[in-house]
């Protein structure tokens, strides 16, 4: 009968200790969870350090899925990337808050290796950016890191990457970028004043050369990569912190709006170099036939020069050069 009082007592005793446990379990996460939410209402992208990183990435118990972004912000450490991988990043992350504010299924978060060098340890990763997800239990499998150098890092690939590994849609909303509008209203206003004082004279509509001209023009717009500018709305450069202007981005998944403009430019002065070269025909004078020819040849040497220097900046593996390295 004592056995039996003493295996009963047990059983309690047992029953007890994981109903406290499950108790403190919770009450674990319950605040690991409000403290999440809170900072990701004060920002959507939460900024960690070691002690952080520890409580709410590497330490259970966690019950939510969190994306962390590995950079390298310092200037001396070379990651020309890094900020521009952020500005996407903190898109998608502002993006979800905009339509989940008191989501707690996915959070995000931003490791700075000069703050919290121990997860890229923890993680064998010696290369920025790298996007991460940790799963609700467990360790992050190899799908749950994002594969850049094929995908690339826009804010809807991440956005995308994000709604396969968690099922939680994410619908990217872009801040406006009011250059192309800008440049079109100042186009209009232009052309408007144009017919407007010469409305007694619109001759020049049916003048063949200013409908090709029209029509150049529309045609570098589309292929520069304007339409692109318009859905994407990437900004006009980028500034490192170092103060360094970088107007071509180093890839081919993503672009400034200044390098459409050079590429743009660049089209214009190698189409250009052809219309004069027609246009020598017309001209009687040798001397002025010569030095128009050698201006055309130098403007298509020089633009198709500069044309592919950017084209190697933009993928960086292309072998060939003409002039300009």
């Amino acid at each position: 009968m004592l056995w039996v009082d003493i295996r009963y007592f047990d059983i309690c005793l047992f029953s007890k200790c994981i109903f406290f446990d499950n108790l403190i379990f919770l009450q674990i996460l319950s605040e690991k969870i409000n403290d999440l939410v809170k900072l990701s209402q004060k920002s959507s992208l939460i900024n960690l350090d070691g002690e952080s990183y520890r409580r709410f990435v590497k330490n259970q118990p966690r019950n939510f899925s969190i994306v962390v972004m590995l950079t390298a912000a310092d200037p001396r450490r070379g990651c020309s990337t890094c900020s521009i991988a952020a500005t996407e990043f903190k898109i998608v992350a502002d993006s979800f808050r905009y339509e989940h504010k008191t989501d707690s299924r996915l959070f995000f978060a931003l490791a700075d290796y000069d703050a919290v060098s121990q997860i890229f340890t923890d993680l064998n990763i010696n290369s920025a950016p790298t996007f991460i997800r940790f799963p609700p239990s467990g360790t992050p499998s190899p799908n749950d890191n994002l594969n850049i150098q094929r995908m690339g890092f826009s804010a809807e690939v991440i956005a995308k990457w994000i709604t396969k590994q968690t099922d939680v849609n994410i619908r990217v909303f872009r801040p406006p970028n009011y250059t192309g509008t800008l440049l079109l209203a100042l186009f209009m206003c232009l052309s408007c004043s144009l017919i407007y004082f010469k409305r007694d004279s619109l001759g020049f509509l049916m003048n063949r050369n200013v409908w090709a001209f029209i029509s150049l023009n529309v045609i570098f717009y589309m292929i520069s990569g304007q339409v692109w500018n318009h859905i994407r709305g990437p900004p006009l450069i980028n500034v490192e912190q170092g103060g360094r202007i970088v107007f071509i981005y180093p890839g081919s998944d993503y672009q400034f709006v200044a390098e459409t403009f050079i590429v743009m430019a660049l089209y214009f002065v190698i189409s250009l170099s052809f219309i004069l070269i027609y246009e020598i025909k017309s001209i009687a004078d040798p001397t002025k036939r010569k030095t128009l020819a050698i201006a055309s040849l130098l403007m298509f040497t020089l633009g198709l020069s500069f044309l592919i220097h950017v084209f190697r900046r933009k993928y960086q593996g292309y072998p060939y050069t003409f002039l300009i390295r």
